[in-house]
């Protein structure tokens, strides 16, 4: 359940609560009013989190993989939010008078889940907004998303579109968020920004490589080659795999 007695001063207080940040809002029981926490930390107890969430959900990954992943993840966010000079979600809102992308979102997918269908009466509690192309590949969260509820979101997690649907699935996908069905099928990488890194390559391993998130060490391993390590994955999905060595570029630079 995510309606917790979690509403403290002092939201970290609670040490048997998760420390994965994510939540910002809690409920207050007694007024049923949504209260702003100031750590935003998971709703779910220690024990939840490992055996009803992290292992039917993630059941082939580790826990070192899970911190591997969630460090790529916020490389890749933050990597595509210097690109473009600002997040997607904001970019949209400028350009939208104001509208907010998740909520445009929920009304394009008639207030439903893409793949199960199921009602979503709310999109702030119920929707759960994916990124039909995998930021894996360099795709941003932006018009092009798709509205899942939680437990298809948590099924597709880093799927391509032609991994988790069908293909008459993907066709009505095409139709919604006007991406080409040949990219869906074909998982393509996202050629714009992985350009726009080699653009700005030296600054890659320079700058951004060397900031605080990602100049650091866990578990013995370096956070920012981790990052590269997975960058040089999609660079080896395009024909500029065989040019660039991130790694050594990097250790060249900064070793």
């Amino acid at each position: 359940a995510r309606f917790l007695p979690v509403n403290f001063p002092e939201d970290s207080h609670p040490l048997s609560f998760s420390r994965h940040a994510r939540f910002k809002q809690h409920v207050d029981f007694e007024t049923e009013e949504r209260i702003e926490a100031s750590k935003g930390f998971q709703l779910e107890c220690r024990f939840c989190k490992k055996f009803a969430v992290n292992l039917p959900l993630n059941s082939q990954r580790t826990a070192d993989q899970m911190k591997e992943d969630g460090a790529r993840r916020r490389g890749f966010e933050s990597l595509l939010e210097h690109l473009y000079g600002e997040s997607a979600q904001l970019a949209y809102r400028k350009n939208n008078n104001g509208r907010e992308l998740a909520s445009d979102i929920w009304e394009k997918f008639d207030r439903k889940c893409f793949n199960c269908e199921v009602e979503l009466p709310s999109a702030k509690k119920d929707m759960h907004l994916d990124h039909t192309r995998p930021l894996s590949l360099l795709w941003p969260l932006d018009d092009t998303a798709t509205c899942l509820c939680g437990n298809c979101n948590s099924q597709k997690s880093n799927q391509t579109p032609t991994e988790f649907y069908s293909n008459q699935k993907l066709i009505e996908l095409s139709d919604i968020t006007g991406i080409p069905l040949d990219e869906l099928q074909n998982s393509s990488v996202n050629i714009e920004a992985v350009e726009a890194i080699i653009s700005n390559i030296n600054w890659l391993v320079k700058d951004f490589c060397v900031e605080e998130n990602l100049n650091q060490y866990r578990d013995g391993k370096n956070t920012a080659e981790l990052f590269l390590n997975a960058l040089q994955r999609v660079f080896n999905r395009t024909e500029y795999g065989s040019k660039y060595d991130l790694i050594n570029l990097y250790r060249t630079v900064n070793i």
